[in-house]
């Protein structure tokens, strides 16, 4: 399988409350599968894997405060499930079968080559019916909602890749963590649960889909996703608050405790002095020539991001910079004034940046748990007690100095 994020999540140990739902649903598919050939013991064993998992993802989402917009994506694509515990075939009949039920309801997906990133999977979202179902039940989100069984994983593989040995080391980081966090207390007021919804449908509407996915009080574990290979991401996903905004981030409450949120200070841009060793006035967001400091910023990131030469959005740029030669006038202005660095600019830099901040949370989580502090870390800040605040501070700027041997900032929120 090639994503996390677009296909039924398995369950290693099914609770008694989601069995029994799964034999409900059965029962309710059988007159649908008897119209279809009988399959063999292993094709059986791979459908009812299927079952279980489709049926504990799809209650996920009827299940979450806020569910997602879309419903649940799940790949299409047969190759996704090639040597993997789920059945293509089993997934098309069991889709197919609960929306003839109508406990589902698709919404159909396309891939485009020209354009992948229009693209998007089919996805499938509850009815009322199913909700209703999954409640009488007595299925909960506790219930489906369970710490990865990959803890470090690979998108979209470029090739065959073995996890090297100082990624493989990091997985008992991440189980410890998701086995420390069950024992707080993480909360929302209803009012910020509110905020969220109207946040998931706006941007469903809009298909801008920044926080269409949903929010599910229960999603407080985390796992290492990178991208294609081993050098590129491995930042920490699958918690709810990673995806909120920082507004209501900053409504949480650990065990009815406030909270606050440590973020480093240019975090990239200090690392990337700290591997050059370049002066620590190091400052490329104050280059000159732009309309504005966020402007700036915004653009070291693309062509820290970027994997090629940047060019000119009109639907982003043109508000910003009013033209395309004022764009790459600031581009080049840039480009320029940090030649110091120019192998690291255009080039996927930011992607294998990416590997080593999320080598540095997993130091600070780490020590935050030796300590005994909840700790919600969204890539390179971390939302602490408010009471614990200087402790995670001290941690946070001892860690990058172990690191990198530099000294960082570190901003409160």
């Amino acid at each position: 399988m090639t994503s996390s994020t677009n296909v039924p999540v398995e369950i290693a140990e099914p609770c008694p409350q989601l069995i029994a739902l799964v034999a409900t649903l059965s029962v309710l598919l059988t007159p649908i599968e008897n119209r279809k050939r009988n399959r063999s013991k292993a094709a059986q064993a791979a459908y009812d894997r299927t079952l279980i998992a489709v049926v504990a993802a799809i209650a996920t989402n009827a299940l979450s405060e806020v569910p997602p917009f879309d419903g649940h994506p799940i790949s299409m694509d047969e190759h996704s499930y090639t040597g993997g515990p789920f059945s293509y075939a089993a997934l098309i009949a069991i889709l197919s079968g609960l929306d003839e039920l109508k406990f589902v309801l698709k919404r159909r997906g396309f891939y485009d080559e020209t354009n992948p990133a229009a693209s998007f999977c089919t996805s499938f979202r509850h009815t009322w019916e199913f909700q209703d179902l999954v409640i009488e039940h007595g299925v909960k989100a506790e219930h489906t909602v369970r710490p990865p069984t990959d803890p470090i994983h690979l998108n979209d593989p470029d090739g065959e890749h073995l996890v090297p040995a100082e990624i493989a080391a990091t997985a008992p980081v991440l189980e410890r963590y998701n086995r420390f966090i069950t024992q707080f207390e993480i909360t929302l007021p209803a009012s910020a649960w509110i905020k969220l919804q109207r946040r998931t449908q706006k941007s469903g509407r809009n298909g801008k889909g920044r926080y269409s996915w949903g929010f599910n009080s229960k999603k407080i574990y985390l796992r290492r996703v990178f991208s294609r290979n081993y050098t590129r991401g491995g930042r920490l996903y699958g918690a709810w608050w990673i995806n909120a905004p920082g507004k209501v981030r900053l409504q949480m409450q650990f065990n009815g405790g406030h909270v606050v949120e440590l973020d480093y200070v240019s975090l990239h841009p200090t690392m990337i002095a700290a591997k050059a060793r370049l002066n620590h006035d190091f400052k490329p967001y104050d280059v000159g020539g732009f309309p504005d400091r966020k402007a700036a910023k915004k653009m070291f990131n693309r062509i820290l991001n970027a994997d090629g030469n940047v060019q000119f959005d009109g639907r982003k740029d043109k508000k910003v910079y009013g033209s395309s030669d004022a764009f790459y006038v600031c581009r080049d202005t840039m480009l320029s004034e940090l030649s110091v660095i120019s192998d690291k600019l255009q080039c996927d830099y930011g992607a294998k940046l990416q590997k080593s901040d999320s080598d540095l949370a997993l130091r600070v989580i780490e020590r935050c748990i030796d300590a005994g502090i909840c700790v919600c870390p969204v890539h390179d800040s971390f939302i602490v007690p408010f009471s614990r605040a200087d402790e995670v501070e001290h941690i946070m700027k001892e860690e990058f100095s172990n690191m990198f041997n530099w000294h960082i900032e570190v901003s409160r929120k």
